[in-house]
């Protein structure tokens, strides 16, 4: 009789496989912003220290964690300093560990596999980035959101939904590398 999804991305994607739309209900996911979700307040960053941001989620294509190589690659290039903490695991994570080693990036970039307590790896950091080539709804955006993290994300699906100046970086081609660069430089 009717339908939930968790997005409008989401609804207009149910609704093309022919489903009425007037029978599709969007609820949000929800973060309990008064239990594992709640920052402890973050001591500002000290100058002359690296921006600490938190690349959560699967080593896999559809994350496409090399572009994320690439963006520190360029902070690196523009003399930007920056410690990405990656968090999680997947079939390319040897493939990664090896790119970083030879464009020299392991004291930048640290692989740290798959931990169930993000709450405490959103609140060490700084930022969080995403360099996915789709998604759904990303939970790891209501995560940070709930933890007054900002946000540097692609603009694919419905992240568009979530993100605004206010909360992060929306970035608007998702293979600029130079965009990516842009936004963690004015965070740092």
């Amino acid at each position: 009789d009717a339908y939930s999804a968790t997005s409008e991305d989401l609804k207009r994607r149910i609704a093309g496989h022919g489903v009425d739309p007037q029978r599709i209900t969007v609820i949000y996911t929800g973060i309990d912003a008064e239990g594992e979700w709640v920052p402890a307040g973050r001591p500002a960053r000290a100058t002359g220290t690296a921006l600490q941001v938190v690349f959560p989620g699967r080593l896999e294509d559809q994350k496409d964690p090399e572009l994320m190589v690439d963006v520190v690659a360029e902070l690196r290039r523009r003399g930007t300093d920056v410690i990405v903490d990656v968090v999680g695991d997947g079939s390319l994570r040897a493939a990664l560990e090896a790119r970083v080693a030879a464009a020299g990036l392991q004291e930048r970039i640290r692989f740290h596999g798959v931990h169930y307590d993000m709450a405490d790896w959103y609140q060490r950091a700084d930022a969080m980035l995403m360099t996915s080539r789709f998604e759904g709804i990303p939970y790891v955006i209501f995560e940070a959101m709930a933890m007054a993290l900002p946000v540097v994300v692609p603009d694919v699906n419905a992240n568009a939904e979530l993100v605004d100046g206010e909360v992060g970086f929306l970035i608007a081609d998702r293979t600029d590398v130079g965009a990516y660069a842009d936004a963690l430089a004015a965070l740092a």
